[in-house]
């Protein structure tokens, strides 16, 4: 098993980049770009990293990882709006692909329209979360699956524990707004009921709560409290659909076109 790294970020507080990066940073090249990363990493500068989301391949099984260098020569002939892009098929490749309900994913500041608009009539919908000065927080989500998700009894019930009463898309994304605005704004604890929303396992978002996020059985996309093999097999059909939906954006399909595939 190979283990990589991928890490989105804000680089200058306006380009977006992905890198490959092994276990050992030691290992990564020596340009300004790698150099950005390993200092961003010794620092912790977590305020500059917006997320870490660690893929395993199995080479067994054919899988190929795309090079840093691939993705960096990619990247370096993209204009803005291809780089948001590309960080939105690294955050959300498995809605893109239609595997997963929705995603949660943080972009640039005052970019979201560009997303709703490159994404329209994909079938996944946009809406943002909470606007902040530096970064846009941002909810994607194909609208027949949350309905089917919502109308299922557990969730439903776990949802009026934080005062989601109506059961309907528009109104569960309407309070989940506001909730999230409220915690953005100091006001409230984290809305962890997300992770139902995100179609995180009800047991693992329960199990969450109920250790405070400690005590996990396994720690990817999510962390995990109950069927470890199960979410293992998750994971690993996350993990190639992201593959995938890479090579196709580096081959120069649309990000609409990564979405309908």
């Amino acid at each position: 098993m190979i283990r990589v790294f991928f890490v989105s970020f804000l680089y200058n507080k306006t380009n977006v980049l992905i890198l490959v990066i092994p276990n050992n940073i030691s290992q990564l090249g020596d340009n300004d770009n790698y150099r950005a990363i390993k200092g961003l990493i010794a620092a912790k500068k977590q305020d500059k990293i917006i997320a870490w989301l660690a893929i395993a391949n199995h080479a067994d099984k054919g899988g190929t990882i795309l090079s840093a260098d691939v993705i960096l020569n990619y990247l370096g002939q993209c204009d803005k709006e291809r780089k948001l892009e590309f960080h939105i098929v690294c955050q959300c490749a498995p809605v893109l692909k239609g595997i997963k309900i929705s995603n949660i994913v943080t972009i640039q500041s005052g970019t979201w329209k560009t997303v709703r608009r490159t994404l329209a009539g994909s079938g996944i919908l946009c809406v943002p979360l909470f606007l902040r000065k530096d970064n846009d927080v941002i909810f994607l989500y194909r609208y027949e699956k949350l309905e089917e998700h919502l109308k299922k009894e557990d969730i439903r019930q776990f949802l009026e524990e934080y005062g989601y009463f109506d059961p309907v898309v528009e109104s569960v994304i309407f309070r989940l707004r506001r909730r999230y605005q409220e915690y953005s704004e100091g006001k409230i604890s984290f809305p962890h009921e997300l992770g139902v929303l995100l179609e995180y396992p009800l047991e693992d978002v329960q199990g969450f709560i109920r250790n405070q996020g400690k005590n996990c059985l396994l720690c990817r996309y999510w962390k995990v409290y109950h069927d470890k093999e199960r979410a293992k097999e998750i994971f690993r059909r996350y993990d190639e659909v992201r593959e995938c939906a890479m090579k196709e954006m580096i081959a120069g399909c649309p990000l609409r076109q990564v979405a309908s595939s």
